[in-house]
């Protein structure tokens, strides 16, 4: 049996202490189940509301996996249910390396409001930069109730960007999560890898810049190298090696930012980098 403790925080707080079989199988599906019933228990699983997700999953041999989310809409409780039946189900049954879970304790934060805010547009301070110089971003922020807003994020260009066109991509964290897989070609070959992965993902309620530029690298056995010489590119693509995959892009900065509130949304802004120095 795999211990489950759930903590639930909203109208009330209620604690749930119970037992699952260990079922590879029927995992996630397990743990989903639990998770619905105790949310509709302390407050009601429908309607909208707003719910703060931490868990906590021990793992023999292994480090802890902590994942947290944030879920907004009529949706949430479902939403909640879902990630978590996807994070365990692949934990119990992946084909990389067997898992035994040890124990999971999850904890919900609860409020019977939505206060998701949408991600409209970046504008940059200016769309020609330099190598190194600081730049400012102007995110417009859309609430489902209330006022427009305007979120201020700076940050200094990396120092050896090569002149051409750099891209940045704003969005919350989640969105960023999907678009760094779209970019790293993210393949893994080894559990702990994916365990890695995992653990890094990124909440809702985290605003996130990724800045992104063109390379010649390559993704290998689940590592990203983006900047190899053009030399060592081509030794290693006329080797045509399984698990071996071309990169055209490459992440070359990221911020991150904590708010108070769940986000939606991912925008582009596009600049163009010259030599420093050059008018």
């Amino acid at each position: 049996m795999v211990p489950l403790d759930i903590e639930v925080r909203g109208a009330s707080t209620r604690r749930f202490e119970m037992r699952l079989a260990r079922i590879p199988p029927l995992a996630g599906a397990l743990v989903a189940s639990a998770v619905l019933g105790a949310i509709d228990a302390v407050g009601g699983a429908g309607g909208e509301q707003r719910l703060d997700l931490r868990a906590e999953m021990t793992l023999a041999g292994r480090p802890p996996l902590v994942i947290e989310q944030t879920f907004d809409g009529a949706g949430a409780s479902i939403g909640v249910a879902l990630h978590l039946l996807n994070v365990v189900g692949f934990l119990a049954n992946n084909a990389l390396s067997e898992v035994e879970i040890d124990s999971i304790a999850i904890e919900l934060e609860q409020s019977r409001e939505r206060s998701s805010t949408r991600i409209v547009a970046a504008h940059p301070s200016r769309r020609i930069v330099e190598p190194g110089s600081m730049l400012d971003l102007m995110v417009e922020l859309d609430p489902y109730r209330g006022e427009s807003r305007r979120h201020r994020l700076s940050l200094r260009l990396p120092r050896d960007l090569q002149p051409g066109r750099y891209m940045l991509l704003v969005g919350d964290g989640t969105s960023i999560d999907v678009a760094r897989l779209e970019i790293e070609k993210f393949e893994p070959t080894r559990l702990s890898q994916v365990l890695e992965f995992l653990s890094g993902l990124h909440s809702r309620s985290q605003l996130a810049v990724l800045g992104v530029a063109r390379a010649r690298g390559l993704a290998v056995d689940g590592e990203t190298l983006p900047r190899l010489p053009g030399s060592i590119r081509e030794i290693w693509a006329a080797g045509a090696r399984s698990g071996v995959t071309g990169l055209r892009t490459a992440i070359r900065q990221e911020l991150w930012e904590n708010l108070d509130v769940p986000l939606e949304g991912l925008v582009r802004v596009d600049l163009m980098v010259r030599a420093e120095g050059s008018r």
